[in-house]
């Protein structure tokens, strides 16, 4: 992984998929920030990263056994009014319960 640590994320169609090609994943996804990695004893890696923007998948290749991609940046929108206020009210208030079930929780 490179030093700057910068990576595109894109979610799968269908996550049964263990080999997923191009037309297997959504044209969406989000550029982030690896911010930790923990390999755990069963040989699974978790990741936590930070999304910074979303883009769009423009290209994808394979290099060196991993993939690369020339994506798009998209324009930010912004959302305004009574509901996205109550969305996102919502949305925290999820996160922290889901949080709050996990081991090692941040404070707020």
């Amino acid at each position: 992984m490179n030093a700057d640590k910068e990576i595109f994320l894109v979610a799968q169609l269908d996550p049964a998929q263990d080999d997923p090609a191009r037309e297997d994943l959504y044209e969406v996804g989000v550029t982030a920030t690896v911010l930790q990695l923990l390999k755990l004893p069963d040989g699974t890696v978790r990741v936590l990263v930070e999304g910074k923007a979303r883009g769009r998948l423009v290209e994808l290749s394979e290099a060196d056994g991993y993939l690369q991609s020339t994506i798009e940046i998209l324009e930010e929108r912004v959302a305004e009014g009574i509901e996205v206020e109550a969305l996102m009210r919502s949305a925290v208030e999820h996160s922290w319960a889901s949080w709050s079930r996990r081991r090692s929780c941040p404070t707020r």
